[in-house]
């Protein structure tokens, strides 16, 4: 039950800060009262994804996400709550898995239904800029929005297209991909993680993963009854971790119409995708 989440939860709190579980250091950049950066938004009124600078769709993408990431709370993440919830009514993880399903159907159904060989050409290459551009605001839920689009079935099977791309622009698309790399339980990944500062945003289905190993494969009472506690504070170093990502905020300004615009609320019609990747 929901008041049962909330014991447990501050429980688990409260047993990390007491007995002092160790979780990677994150300083805070130093902002220095700096106001956020000027915005860089075309005149025109109609607003096009080509038409926006990569810096600033990137910095809308990554407000949103972090805003999203801030509102998970400590009972979303209990028992796996986020595999049964019902999805008209999505805890904080729930939301952000939406908002990561829409944006990648974004980047899919832009680039699919572009017809044109070289205007699907110049698409493409303007989102593997964005992405370096998430990866440079330390946006890893945003970089794997973007990863998971392109490199899904409907898109990886454009040869003509990816041939089109410059060695150099290729080059930093790899690079890219070999950050986010799942080899070695995403090794790589965890070990950069620790280098940053803050503020960053964190790819949530790592942690995710990690909850769901750590549920699975720990039952909650020991034989004769007693509280499993290692498996409690194995939990409770990921809130930890999760806690501290949550913190501190980016200093950017918000353009809502960026947000809404590089959003796909509707589902895509896989075999017309696949259809129309044929083409």
């Amino acid at each position: 039950q929901a008041t049962d989440g909330a014991v447990v939860g501050n429980c688990l709190m409260a047993t990390v800060r007491r007995e002092g579980v160790k979780s990677p250091t994150h300083q805070a950049e130093p902002q220095m009262e700096r106001p956020p950066p000027k915005t860089i938004v075309p005149k025109q009124q109609a607003l096009s994804v080509m038409a926006i600078d990569s810096l600033e769709v990137a910095r809308q993408l990554t407000l949103e996400d972090h805003n999203l990431f801030r509102q998970i709370s400590f009972q979303d993440l209990l028992n796996k709550k986020w595999v049964e919830e019902e999805s008209s009514h999505p805890c904080g993880v729930g939301r952000c898995i939406q908002r990561f399903n829409q944006v990648s159907a974004f980047y899919v159904k832009t680039i699919i239904m572009e017809g044109n060989l070289k205007k699907r050409i110049q698409v493409l290459d303007h989102f593997i800029v964005i992405l370096s551009r998430l990866r440079t605001l330390q946006n890893f839920q945003g970089l794997m929005q973007g990863l998971g689009a392109l490199q899904s079935a409907p898109i990886f099977r454009l040869k003509r297209t990816w041939d089109g791309l410059s060695k150099s622009r290729r080059k930093q698309f790899l690079s890219l991909t070999e950050t986010m790399s799942y080899s070695g339980n995403c090794k790589g990944y965890r070990n950069l993680l620790r280098t940053l500062s803050l503020p960053l945003v964190p790819f949530l289905g790592i942690f995710l993963s990690d909850l769901t190993f750590i549920e699975d494969g720990n039952d909650d009472l020991l034989p004769g009854g007693t509280v499993n506690f290692a498996k409690r504070r194995m939990q409770a170093k990921v809130f930890r971790d999760i806690e501290n990502f949550q913190s501190t905020r980016y200093n950017l300004l918000e353009v809502r119409a960026i947000i809404k615009l590089v959003t796909c609320p509707d589902p895509i019609d896989e075999d017309f995708m696949y259809k129309r990747s044929l083409k």
